[in-house]
Parts: structure tokens; C-alpha cells; sequence
């Protein structure tokens, strides 16, 4: 894995926390953040 999924994947962590404490539901915070980072495979590396 290379070194620079370390930083996006404490983002990543930290706004799945973020937004599974909110209101929002898991597929609105998952297309937010696909949005973000325009990967699908990150998140499905990280869930």
C-alpha cells in the first residue's frame, strides 16, 4: 500500500465517525466522501 493513503485514511476515519454519529445515513456520508476523493477503492479498502 502506498504511503500516501496513511493521511487520507485518517480523514477518512475521522469523517466516518464523524458522520455515522450524525444524522446523515452511511450512503449519503460514503457518496460524500467518494465525491471528495473521487475513489471509490479507498473506501472499500478502509470499510
Amino acid at each position: 500500500m502506498p504511503p500516501k493513503r496513511s493521511r487520507r485514511a485518517r480523514k477518512l476515519e475521522c469523517l466516518l465517525k464523524y458522520f455515522s454519529k450524525t444524522r446523515y445515513a452511511q450512503q449519503d456520508s460514503e457518496r460524500a466522501i467518494a465525491r471528495m476523493l473521487d475513489s471509490k477503492k479507498v473506501l472499500l479498502k478502509i470499510t
